[in-house]
């Protein structure tokens, strides 16, 4: 494991941003580790930098070693529950990468035909929960890695666009049940169960007074004040 600083071929900052190397199930991976490179920057990592490059490199390290404590317990606890499933089935599990979602969508089973409109929609959406995953948790490859925490950032970036309850909570039972563990996909717990679904705002009309009505009327033209007063 190891952090970097990606620069052009100019000698250049290529981003702003620390970078961490590390491997995950023998894959190496290179992850931003969302912290900022300050202040002068030496030639090569093997030197030292100023006060203020020195502290956001000690910050990159901080980061980088909770990354990778993470991604080490989430394999064991992964590990222990494969182990679990493999002796009750008797079978090993298959561990079905992320790219699969849409497949997997449209192979769950359903009461009517689905339209190609609503079937282009929720691939769209499961494509953007993927571009999600890549964006934000690059190590992430399988079904079975993501868990609890991600599917509540997730949820979370969809409350913070503006999203209506509505939507909100389609895109919520969609990912569920997608989700559904089953040991063709290698998913053991559903992470996005639990996940409480968006309340909708109920708007409470009261009727309109006679005092309101009469003003109503009053500025109502010939032509519609009849069908008005007759409604």
């Amino acid at each position: 494991m190891s952090l970097e600083i990606q620069k052009r071929k100019d000698g250049m900052l290529k981003s702003k941003w620390w970078y961490g190397r590390f491997a995950v199930n023998g894959t190496r991976k290179v992850v931003n580790l969302g912290v900022e490179i300050k202040g002068r920057v030496p030639a090569t990592l093997r030197e030292i930098g100023d006060p203020r490059f020195e502290r956001s490199r000690a910050q990159a390290q901080v980061k980088l070693d909770e990354l990778i404590r993470e991604a080490r317990s989430h394999k064991a606890a992964e590990k222990h529950l494969q182990d679990l499933y493999e002796l009750k089935a008797g079978e090993a599990l298959h561990n079905e990468p992320l790219t699969s979602l849409e497949r997997i969508w449209d192979d769950l089973p359903t009461k009517k035909t689905r339209s190609e409109r609503w079937i282009i929609t929720q691939h769209n959406a499961l494509k953007a929960f993927q571009g999600f995953i890549t964006q934000q948790y690059p190590q992430v490859e399988t079904m079975p890695q993501v868990n609890r925490s991600i599917a509540l950032a997730w949820m979370r970036s969809l409350d913070e666009k503006g999203f209506g309850a509505e939507t909100y909570n389609h895109k919520l039972i969609l990912l569920r049940s997608v989700f559904n563990p089953s040991e063709n996909t290698g998913v053991l717990r559903n992470p996005f169960d639990g996940i409480p679904p968006k309340r909708k705002m109920t708007v409470h009309r009261e009727p309109f007074t006679e005092e309101e009505l009469e003003e109503v009327i009053k500025h109502c033209d010939d032509l519609f004040r009849p069908i008005f007063i007759t409604g």
